[in-house]
C-alpha cells in the first residue's frame, strides 16, 4: 500500500511520503480510540485483533496501550506478519484465502478490518463477515471499512444487489478476482450482516460515512450483547501549509473537517516547541476541494505573521475542531540561501 498508494504521490519525495503513511496510522488511531472508549477503555480489552494489518499501520499504534500478548495481528502477506512479530512483539498470523481455512480461535474483544472489505467480492464480503464475527467476544465489536457508492469511479456500475466490484488492486500479488475494489450500498452493508452475523447484529449496527482515510465508510458490528447506542466515531480534522514565505514570514495553509455539521474552530502555531500565536480560522482555500469531492463542509484558511525565523526553525499548526480532535502541518525552515520547504 505504501509502494504502490502512497509513495507515487510524493515523486522524489520519500521522506515526506513516510510522514504521510504514519500521519495516516494516527489518524486511524484516533478513529479506533473512539470505539475502545466507548467499550471501557484499554483496560477493558483482553485480546484484539488486527485484521489485514499489513506492516502495522494500526500495530504500531497499539503497543503503546496493550501489552504485545493482547495483539493479533493478521495478514495474508508472511511477511508483514513476521516483520510485526520480530519488530513489536506481538502475535502473528498469516491469513489465508478461504475464510473456511481461517485457523485462529478464541475471542477478541475488538476486531478492526480497516481497508479489507472495501476490497472483497460479494461472496467472500459475506464468508469474511461470517467468519470473523464468530470470533468477535460478548461485549466488543467488529469494525470494517468499506468504499461507499459514492467513491465508485465513471463507468463503475453498482449491481442490482448493491455491490459494485473491479478486479484490480494496488497489489502486485494477490488475484485481482478474490482482492480488488468494491463499492457498496448502506442496504448491502446491512443486508449482508443479517445474513451473516444475524439479525441483531444488523439492528445494532452503526455507520460512519468517511470516518477514515476521508474515503472509506467505517461500520461497527455489535458483538453479542454490546450496546453501541451513543457511539461516534469522528475523523480528524484535515490540515497543510500551503503558503510558505521565509523572507516574508507570513505562512498560511488551508483546514477541512470531515465530519458533517461540525467546524473548525482554532489554529494555533508552535516554533521550536513554543506556543506564539492562535488564530480563528476562516473559510477560504476552495481550491482544495478538487482533492475532497463531495466535502461536508467548506474549507478553511488560517495564517500567521511570524517575521523572519532563524534557519532550522521548527513550525508546527495545530488545527482543532468542535470535536475536539486535532491536526497538525509540520515545517522547518532550511540553512540560509535555501527556500523554506514543508
Amino acid at each position: 500500500m505504501f509502494v504502490r498508494g502512497v509513495l507515487p504521490g510524493y515523486p522524489g519525495r520519500p521522506g515526506a511520503a513516510y510522514f504521510r503513511f504514519i500521519q495516516s496510522a494516527v489518524r486511524t488511531h484516533l478513529v479506533y480510540r473512539q470505539l475502545v472508549d466507548h467499550l471501557g477503555g484499554f483496560g477493558a480489552l483482553p485480546r484484539v485483533l488486527d485484521f489485514g494489518s499489513g506492516h502495522g499501520r494500526l500495530t504500531r499504534t497499539l503497543i503503546g496501550h496493550l501489552r504485545p500478548e493482547q495483539i493479533w495481528a493478521c495478514d495474508i502477506y508472511p511477511h508483514a506478519v513476521a516483520w510485526q512479530a520480530e519488530t513489536f512483539g506481538v502475535n502473528g498470523l498469516v491469513s489465508v484465502s478461504r475464510p473456511d481455512r481461517f485457523a485462529l480461535t478464541g475471542e477478541f474483544a475488538i476486531i478492526f478490518a480497516g481497508s479489507v472489505f472495501s476490497h472483497l467480492p460479494d461472496p467472500l464480503f459475506r464468508a469474511w463477515l461470517a467468519r470473523l464475527y464468530a470470533l468477535t467476544a460478548p461485549g466488543g465489536a467488529l469494525a470494517i471499512t468499506v468504499h461507499g457508492e459514492a467513491f465508485a469511479p465513471e463507468g463503475q456500475t453498482i449491481g442490482p444487489d448493491g455491490i459494485g466490484f473491479a478486479a484490480w488492486s494496488e497489489s502486485l500479488t494477490l488475484d485481482p478476482q478474490i482482492y480488488g475494489m468494491s463499492y457498496v450500498t448502506e442496504a448491502y452493508v446491512r443486508e449482508a450482516v443479517a445474513g451473516a452475523c444475524g439479525p441483531a447484529a444488523a439492528e445494532g449496527l452503526a455507520r460512519f460515512p468517511r470516518a477514515l482515510f476521508e474515503s472509506q465508510d467505517v461500520y461497527v458490528i455489535p458483538g453479542p450483547g454490546t450496546d453501541l447506542a451513543g457511539l461516534q466515531l469522528r475523523a480528524p480534522p484535515l490540515t497543510s501549509f500551503r503558503k510558505v514565505g521565509s523572507d516574508s514570514g507570513r505562512w498560511v495553509g488551508w483546514g477541512l473537517e470531515p465530519n458533517p455539521g461540525r467546524q473548525i474552530v482554532s489554529a494555533d502555531l508552535w516554533i521550536d516547541e513554543r506556543h506564539v500565536a492562535t488564530c480563528a480560522p476562516r473559510e477560504g482555500a476552495a481550491d482544495i476541494l478538487r482533492f475532497f469531492p463531495g466535502a461536508p463542509n467548506p474549507p478553511v484558511e488560517w495564517a500567521f505573521d511570524t517575521g523572519s525565523l532563524p534557519a532550522g526553525a521548527k513550525l508546527r499548526v495545530e488545527l482543532r475542531a468542535d470535536t475536539g480532535l486535532c491536526a497538525q502541518a509540520y515545517l522547518q525552515t532550511l540553512p540560509e540561501g535555501d527556500a523554506a520547504r514543508a
